[in-house]
């Protein structure tokens, strides 16, 4: 089977997308499937994956607030590659100009509709909290789902990433196929695994003795990850002694966001490292 995503969020210097469909790749290739995707890039090219699978970058327009990451603009350039690739199941996940490219594709494949994340909680939510309750951001923002609604009639399925996504989803009168949690690999993330020379250099980095709680945090300083909230739930844990669940200081992986940078200097039991 061959199975072609065209993906908008999968960039050429890593992420969460680009890891997990980098492994999807691989696990299809072992089971004789093809997964090609279709990503933006600065230039027309083509990378094949030693194991099976392949990425078409077609060149698009960089986004604006992080050059990292392309978008699509060229209806045509999509339609065309579906076409000559023909084939049995084609996949999309961003809600902005491919939902549409590839819901109007006149080919003969599945369609389906993958939606890993949640616009209205990551952005609507955290920008209005301050001023808004959460119902009156849902109803402010209602018409996010109704846009929606319109591309999604579309596909064949939709699924989405998880049974918590899921209910928020159908909430707001969104059609989900399936829920389908990512988890992790246990051979590579487990407690058997655990590195005690590691933790305890780590630990000392935060001023902590070796018998001390850590939580490692990692992944980009973007607003959208809510490193604050963590954080602070941390603080507030780790400052309960009838109920002490949590560590004094949290240190994570910092990819030099500078208003993350400026956060966390206002937390100075937060260890923050590059």
């Amino acid at each position: 089977m061959r199975i072609v995503d065209v993906n908008e969020f999968y960039s050429p210097t890593g992420g969460g997308v680009r890891t997990y469909v980098d492994r999807k790749m691989g696990i299809m290739a072992d089971m004789g499937h093809e997964l090609i995707v279709v990503a933006p890039g600065k230039e027309d090219r083509v990378e094949e994956r030693p194991g099976g699978g392949r990425i078409i970058y077609l060149k698009s327009p960089g986004m604006p607030f992080d050059r990292n990451y392309g978008l699509f603009w060229d209806e045509g350039a999509i339609h065309r590659v579906l076409d000559d690739l023909d084939p049995d199941v084609v996949e999309c996940c961003s809600p902005w100009r491919p939902a549409w490219f590839v819901g109007d594709w006149q080919g003969r494949a599945v369609k389906a509709f993958f939606m890993h994340n949640d616009n209205i909680a990551a952005y609507a939510q955290r920008w209005f909290a301050g001023v808004a309750s959460h119902d009156q951001i849902e109803r402010g923002f209602a018409w996010y789902s109704r846009y929606m609604r319109r591309f999604l009639e579309k596909y064949d399925v939709v699924v989405t990433n998880g049974p918590a996504l899921e209910k928020r989803l159908r909430a707001r009168g969104l059609r989900i196929d399936a829920a389908m949690p990512l988890g992790i690999e246990r051979g590579h993330f487990s407690p058997d695994l655990r590195d005690t020379r590691l933790r305890a250099a780590l630990l000392r980095q935060c001023g902590l003795p070796e018998d001390g709680m850590l939580l490692l945090g990692l992944g980009r300083h973007h607003g959208e990850k809510r490193w604050p909230l963590v954080v602070d739930a941390v603080a507030r844990a780790g400052g309960d002694p009838a109920g002490r669940a949590g560590p004094d200081r949290c240190g994570c992986a910092d990819q030099g966001d500078p208003a993350a940078d400026r956060w966390f200097a206002a937390y100075p039991d937060v260890c923050a490292g590059v």
